[in-house]
């Protein structure tokens, strides 16, 4: 295993989370400076996610075309730029072409690096990587918090994460020759092309995991506040607490897995997590005990914290490496849209009906996650083998 590319990997994954937990910090500032609705915010995730969605449905192509390290730089130094011109910004709309700039960057640094560690690194790493990217998430409003209350504007604070990615795109260049280097197809039965991959049913299914997956964390991370204050009638700071709880049982989940994959193996650390997940958000459906539905909760966090990282573990292995350069840009956009799409809904639905959906919806999604594993597996230990190929058209 490259050591140095190891190590770069985890800053890499550390870097990633820096900047995408601070726009909430900075807000407020923000549309003071620009003088905002509060209903702008929604502009900059828009813009944001159309950047990450380009380049992250692009990554297969652009793997192919340069290389994981050729892209991995380019797209550390394009996060950069975006950067910089969010702390140098004099208008709304400068401000909105850097988020763009950003999600192209984000998307690219996302798909390279999981591309990569899919197919070098062990599922315990990958778990660890994905921890990471929990770790540079709380960073990123430490350090933007520390910068306003030093009095500082929240400029020097997006500038002060703009050096801190320009030297990890410095690495990046001076290493990526090195992570160009192919790891040995790992499927029994790759597709030929593009066109052959997309017209088989198991990397849709594999697709709609991670859609599903990301569905159920952000639905739990983001409605459980409100279903537990406003229809369970828990005070604002035992709601919190246990929010927090449930982010922080996340994180510590996946470096806690890491060391229980690696003893049990990927395909059933998956089964186990997903069953548990059930369990978890019937807890939090269930109203006769409070108690149960804060268990519920926190356990929820535990349980799903390995399955990004498994599922994209696993993906070299079921669909070959050269086709999983594709898919693993197809399945982090999918999980982009899950993150935005069902919270929606989920508003949606409770705005229709009560708060109580929240927990119905949960268990919709980790009954639905089950499903689509199980007929997953089942399709690809029925199908015929073939002998995998070293690229894809």
């Amino acid at each position: 295993m490259p050591i140095l590319l190891l190590l770069l990997a985890y800053l890499g994954f550390i870097s990633l989370g820096l900047p995408d937990a601070t726009l909430g910090i900075i807000w407020p500032s923000l549309r003071t400076e620009f003088t905002l609705p509060q209903s702008a915010l929604g502009l900059v995730l828009v813009f944001g996610t159309a950047g990450y969605l380009s380049s992250s449905l692009l990554a297969g192509a652009l793997i192919k075309r340069f290389g994981v390290g050729n892209l991995l730089a380019a797209s550390t130094l394009l996060m950069v730029t975006a950067l910089t011109g969010y702390s140098l910004a004099n208008s709304w709309a400068m401000f909105l072409a850097s988020a763009f700039i950003s999600g192209i960057g984000s998307g690219a640094i996302d798909a390279g690096l999981n591309t990569y560690a899919a197919s070098h690194f062990s599922e315990k790493h990958m778990n660890w990587l994905h921890g990471c990217y929990s770790v540079g998430a709380t960073l990123g409003p430490v350090v933007l918090t520390a910068v306003l209350s030093a009095g500082l504007l929240w400029r020097w604070g997006i500038g002060a994460l703009a050096l801190l990615m320009f030297s990890l795109g410095i690495a990046f260049v001076l290493t990526r020759q090195r992570w160009n280097d192919s790891a040995p197809p790992l499927a029994a039965h790759a597709p030929r092309n593009l066109r052959q991959l997309l017209g088989q049913a198991p990397p849709w299914l594999q697709i709609m995991a991670f859609f599903i997956y990301t569905s159920c964390e952000v639905v739990a991370g983001q409605w459980s506040f409100s279903l537990l204050t406003q229809s369970r009638g828990l005070n604002v700071t035992t709601a919190g607490a246990l929010v927090s709880a449930y982010w922080a049982c996340h994180a510590a989940g996946r470096f806690a897995f890491g060391f229980i994959v690696e003893r049990f193996g990927a395909e059933r650390v998956l089964r186990w997590s997903m069953a548990l997940a059930v369990i978890c958000a019937a807890l939090i459906a269930q109203t006769f005990s409070t108690p149960l539905t804060a268990a519920g909760l926190i356990g929820l966090g535990f349980a799903l914290a390995p399955i990004f990282p498994c599922l994209m573990s696993l993906t070299p292995r079921r669909f070959g490496e050269a086709a999983s350069h594709h898919l693993v840009g197809f399945q982090t956009s999918a999980a982009t849209l899950g993150i935005l799409s069902l919270p929606t809904l989920t508003g949606f639905l409770a705005e229709r009906f009560s708060l109580e959906m929240v927990g119905v919806v949960l268990i919709t999604l980790a009954l639905a996650m089950i499903a689509v594993h199980e007929i997953l597996l089942i399709l690809l230990k029925t199908k015929t083998a073939t002998q995998p190929v070293s690229s894809l058209d």
